[in-house]
């Protein structure tokens, strides 16, 4: 790109002070795959060095276009002053302390493209703390233009990340650009005041920058302030929405004072549940476990419904979050191709009439197909059979039919004997697939000739098919699973998520035992591991996990944990080179410790068991119930309760 020509993208930087992290920043976007961009920095008076950092780079790098203030304009100041800079039709802006990933550009001007209605869009980001490492996600649910339509219908305020948005400059001009006096809610004012000129405004579900938290980042500080900057914002939307001038800060105030006592105790104490959630959080990417789950549990008792819904959403899996909320990503559409993958899909069901037909249907309906779709009805009652013998009469399934009642392991056995795909996945009669499940896991599975297993993440949904959570895993590379096979803790997967290659069944003994169940598919993945093949999870929700009143997850929590307890015991006798106990050799193995390892023992599997009560319950719409097994588990077992929010509502 030449100094005179209008490159396609303007990137925009305001920064104040910005060492040490301004440096990784900049050289994020050097070393962008999309080139077609000029970087426009404007420095705010810094006094650290920033600025003597940005005059050498812009010295040799002609693509960055250096604006120096010669006294802080503030945050908006200084972006407004870029914005009158950028040439380009289309503005990227990033923060000095973030990061963006190689093919954020490439990726956000691709989406642009395809979507020509759009006008702002912001892609999703990664948490990191100040080392850089990764502490969790942040997603957006503004991804469809449906969910735009009930944003706007519903006058709720329209949030996104501001630093991996790229929106349209006439379109920002046209507003007026950003407004000084909303401070650190600027953006979310721009965003409604573009939308309510009827511009679209879409988030692009790819995770393409890397959002720092740490003690000196703008949404860490002042956060009763920022609140009420962001309540300041809903009520200008409001009132410009009803035709009526916007109130100044001191009015909005003054009439945010005058309440009674009770709505303001009221208001105050949802704040202050808000407040406490974000520091908590904040302190789980900062890897202050325990205090941050200290804060949670105020949040929890402060405000204990916005809590747990919060915590389902991002921690279990979840609904789908209100305006200010950040949790679920949905897949892109999928693309028709009229292949099919070579997978045999095995089914066990035992009185699944009420779901069978979803996950049948969500079989046929990808967009790579299994070769063949295996049901083994396992001596129902209560009609399925009826169903799945209509499905087998049209060609679409074959039907296996137990007379008696074998159980699940034993009926996926049947279909493991007989297998003749290169694939056999696995999927529960109350579960749905993705779209593209089978697509995407035959290209991972292809792609990684050495992992004999594999599970995708999950979407937990309830019993009506609203998600209610996300299901994540931390098996994702080789060093993950030598971490699991040296430390002795057996790891687990998502059944229903799972795709084996059928090369690791040709050995017999690769069944499942049914003597371990509802355990005896953790049992099976690490067998699996222990014979030499890898086992990782797919980083991509493609499979819908239902959890209902029926389900194995919910019932019999304690004896599950029982039954894990068992498998583990078993793990590490056969890596010790010993013989595995059988079921009586460990429980008398159990009943002879000492009373304080065997109640040190029932603490623990009591608190795992409840915390799993939490989310069964919230699923079911019991949220004082959640709340009360949430808050047991905490009491019983503080660092399990903090290592699941760290692993699974901080976790990328």
């Amino acid at each position: 790109m030449s100094e005179q020509s209008q490159p396609k993208i303007s990137v925009l930087m305001s920064v104040r002070n910005g060492l040490p992290f301004v440096q990784q920043t900049v050289a994020s976007l050097l070393g962008q795959t999309f080139t077609d961009f000029e970087f426009v920095i404007v420095d705010n008076a810094s006094t650290d060095g920033t600025q003597e950092f940005l005059k050498h780079l812009a010295s040799v790098t002609p693509r960055i276009r250096l604006f120096l203030n010669e006294q802080d304009l503030g945050h908006s100041g200084g972006l407004n002053r870029g914005l009158a800079e950028c040439r380009a039709n289309w503005i990227a802006r990033i923060d000095a302390d973030d990061v963006a990933l190689p093919d954020r550009l490439e990726r956000q001007w691709d989406f642009v493209q395809k979507n020509p209605g759009v006008k702002v869009t912001s892609c999703l980001a990664y948490y990191i703390n100040e080392r850089g490492v990764r502490r969790g996600k942040m997603v957006l649910d503004l991804t469809t233009e449906e969910r735009f339509h009930e944003y706007m219908e519903r006058n709720e305020v329209i949030g996104l990340l501001h630093p991996c948005v790229m929106m349209h400059r006439d379109v920002v001009h046209e507003v007026g650009g950003y407004r000084e006096e909303f401070k650190s809610a600027n953006d979310m004012d721009l965003w409604n005041r573009i939308s309510e000129r009827g511009h679209l405004i879409l988030v692009q579900p790819e995770f393409l920058m890397e959002y720092r938290i740490h003690s000196g980042s703008i949404s860490t500080g002042k956060f009763v302030e920022v609140r009420l900057k962001y309540e300041w914002v809903r009520a200008c939307m409001a009132a410009r929405r009803s035709g009526r001038p916007e109130p100044d800060w001191d009015t909005f105030l003054q009439e945010w004072k005058n309440t009674g006592f009770w709505k303001r105790a009221n208001r105050n104490r949802k704040m202050y549940a808000k407040m406490c959630y974000r520091i908590g959080g904040e302190n789980f990417v900062a890897d202050q476990m325990l205090r941050g789950a200290s804060y949670l549990l105020l949040a929890a008792l402060l405000q204990p419904g916005y809590t747990i819904r919060r915590f389902a959403q991002q921690a279990l899996p979840g609904k789908v979050p209100e305006a200010d909320d950040t949790s679920f990503v949905p897949l892109p559409a999928p693309s028709k191709t009229g292949t099919t993958t070579p997978i045999t899909v095995v089914i066990a069901c035992h009185n699944g009439a009420a779901f069978i037909r979803q996950a049948i249907d969500g079989c046929l309906l990808q967009t790579q197909p299994p070769e063949e779709i295996v049901v083994v009805d396992d001596a129902s009652f209560d009609g399925s059979f009826t169903i799945l013998d209509e499905y087998a009469r049209a060609g679409k399934i074959r039907l296996i039919h137990n007379e008696t009642r074998q159980g699940k392991p034993e009926s996926i056995n049947r279909v493991f004997d007989t297998a003749k795909t290169k694939y056999v996945a696995l999927l529960d009669a109350d579960d749905v697939p993705m779209p593209n499940r089978f697509e995407r896991q035959f290209a991972f599975m292809e792609a990684h000739p050495q992992v004999g297993c594999s599970s995708s993440f999950v979407r937990y949904i309830n019993a009506h098919g609203k998600k209610i959570a996300n299901g994540v895993l931390n098996l994702l590379g080789e060093e993950d699973l030598k971490n699991y096979m040296t430390g002795g803790e057996p790891f687990g997967l998502f059944c229903p998520g799972v795709i084996i290659r059928t090369e690791v069944l040709k050995n017999p003994a690769i069944r499942f035992r049914p003597q371990f169940w509802p355990a005896d598919d953790i049992e099976l993945w690490n067998r699996i591991a222990e014979s030499g093949w890898q086992v990782l999870a797919q980083p991509e929700f493609l499979t819908q996990y239902r959890v209902h009143s029926g389900s194995t997850v919910t019932n019999k929590a304690r004896h599950t944990r029982h039954q894990f307890e068992w498998v583990r015991a078993c793990l590490r006798a056969r890596r010790q080179g010993q013989p595995e106990p059988g079921r009586e050799e460990f429980e008398r193995l159990m009943s002879r410790q000492p009373w304080y390892v065997r109640l040190n023992r029932w603490r623990k599997i009591e608190a795992k068991a409840t915390c799993r009560m939490a989310g069964f319950a919230y699923s079911e719409g019991h949220n004082l119930r959640a709340f009360v097994n949430l808050s047991k588990a905490f009491l019983l077992q503080p660092f399990y309760v903090g290592g699941r929010l760290k692993a699974q509502l901080f976790e990328p």
